[in-house]
Formats: structure tokens, sequence, C-alpha cells
């Protein structure tokens, strides 16, 4: 081969792999997505942004004190801890994956008697609720708290993310 001719034919087949890794001649670009696509406003467009802060605007009475945790992660994520008052030490609370229906969330809660003997002394059980990431606006949170699978409690929050 022609000594010459080597470099031509590299740098044309590296115009060709280039060409072929940033287009498929259709009006695709290097993302892969038409251009007529990227006109068109998306799902994603519409909905709100994720939330970087929760407040916790109305809380049941009986709660005295309830700590926001947020995550690092992105989008950020979100949970509540509080604690529920319990008739003996060793009480568990066993929480469900919440539920969302629009900006609605919905949580069951199973506090759990300690095996075996206990005393009969005032006690408090930590609870924490994983509420995940959320979209900025005004959500409400109920939670169903049941012992012996009946229904003990409702506590009913309403948070805004920001």
């Amino acid at each position: 081969m022609n000594p010459t001719l080597l470099p031509m034919t590299t740098a044309l087949l590296s115009a060709f792999l280039l060409l072929a890794c940033s287009s498929n001649g259709e009006g695709h670009g290097p993302s892969g997505k038409s251009s007529k696509a990227e006109s068109r406003p998306s799902k994603k467009q519409e909905e709100p942004p994720f939330a970087t802060m929760l407040v916790v605007k109305k809380k049941p009475d009986s709660l005295p004190k309830i700590d926001v945790e947020v995550m690092e992660s992105f989008p950020q994520q979100f949970a509540l801890t509080f604690s529920l008052q319990t008739p003996s030490p060793g009480y568990e609370a066993k929480v469900g994956q919440p539920k969302a229906k629009g900006k609605a969330l919905q949580v069951r809660v199973d506090l759990t008697p300690p095996d075996g003997p206990s005393l009969t002394v005032l006690d408090k059980a930590k609870v924490r609720i994983p509420l995940g990431e959320l979209h900025t606006g005004a959500w409400t949170l109920q939670v169903q708290v049941f012992e012996d699978n009946k229904l003990h409690s409702t506590l009913n929050f309403a948070l805004e993310a920001r």
C-alpha cells in the first residue's frame, strides 16, 4: 500500500466513524432523540420539580416532636420520625410501605408488643416513615396505627414540599 494513502484512509474512516456515532441520518442528534421531539413538551416537563425541603404544616397534638430527615440523593428523599406512646416498654413499630394517591400518602403502622411479660409502665416506640422523593406542593399524610390488628388511632399530617 502507498505510504501517503494510509493517513488519508485513516482520516476518512475516522470521519465516517464519528458521523455514524453522532447521527443515524434521521435527524437524531448525539443523544439519540429526534430534534422534533425536543420541541414538544414531555411528561417530565409538565410535572412539578422535586422538592429539596419538607415542612410539617400540621401535626397531631399527641405528637410533641416530629423530625424531618433529608437523605442526600438525587432527587432528595424524605422521612418523618416520631415516637408513639405504648402501654409498656419493648413495643416495636412496624411501618408498611406508603401508598400514594395524588398528593395524599397513607401508611399503616403496626405496634407489636414484646414477647413475654413486661412492666406496665408507659413508654415510647420510635416510628420512622420513609416518604421517598416528593414533588413540590402541598401533601397530606395519614398514618393508621394498629395494635393487635385493630385500628388504635389515625394520625393526620399536612406537609409542604418545597
